[in-house]
């Protein structure tokens, strides 16, 4: 009867110091998950599950280094006015570790502030800093406003402005965003020639790109019902 008090104490003490470790997984504190892992490696020497979250701290904490080595580099280039490959940097950083609270929160900062510092050269590029920035935290204090701003230039946007900013997207050949790029401005500028006209040849463009999509489905379909039979 004691030896199954002790086991079952065992299996509790191992369950306890399991959930401390992936919370502290969870939450990027590699160093801490590292302290956990070591004691509980004294109390269940050889233990397989300890062994592959220690690896998982292991690599969570090279990362992590990789992650401030980067966001370090960066605030030297924004201190030289490199802002676009400071921001890429950042962008890096994140990648190497999301979990990474101070990686995400530098990136978004510095997304709203470089969105708002071009929305009057380049209000399409600020509008997508700016959704970047909302992802990593929606609740950020300053989007709303920089939202507000980027709306009042695009209804203030030319004609020029809405088919530059479509036609972008329209060579990268995203043609579904240049769909409703120009949409979007045919509801500042309603029936304007130009951009019905830019609106129909993407729609054309688009229709032959999901037939071609379709074509190549279909192809695929009957190459694997070859094999299947000739098998």
């Amino acid at each position: 009867m004691e030896k199954r008090r002790d086991q079952q104490a065992r299996i509790e003490s191992k369950t306890r110091a399991v959930v401390r470790i992936k919370m502290c997984l969870s939450s990027g504190d590699y160093s801490r998950a590292l302290d956990v892992l070591r004691d509980a490696a004294a109390e269940f020497p050889n233990d397989e599950e300890l062994s592959k979250l220690e690896k998982l701290a292991q690599d969570g904490a090279k990362r992590k280094g990789e992650a401030d080595r980067l966001i370090t580099e960066s605030q030297e280039l924004f201190a030289q006015q490199k802002s676009a490959k400071a921001i890429q940097l950042l962008r890096e950083a994140y990648d190497l570790d999301k979990n990474n609270a101070l990686a995400r929160s530098i990136l978004a900062n510095a997304l709203i502030e470089h969105a708002q510092s071009i929305i009057e050269t380049d209000w399409w590029q600020a509008e997508t800093m700016a959704n970047e920035a909302l992802v990593l935290n929606p609740l950020h204090p300053t989007a709303k406003s920089i939202e507000n701003l980027i709306l009042a230039r695009k209804k203030s946007g030319s004609v020029d402005d809405w088919a530059s900013q479509t036609g972008q997207l329209q060579a990268s050949g995203n043609l579904s965003a240049a769909l409703s790029q120009i949409a979007e401005g045919l509801a500042v500028h309603p029936r304007e020639p130009r951009l019905l006209q830019i609106q129909d040849a993407i729609q054309s463009d688009y229709s032959t790109q999901r037939r071609q999509a379709r074509r190549r489905d279909l192809d695929d379909l009957r190459r694997t019902a070859t094999e299947v039979d000739a098998a």
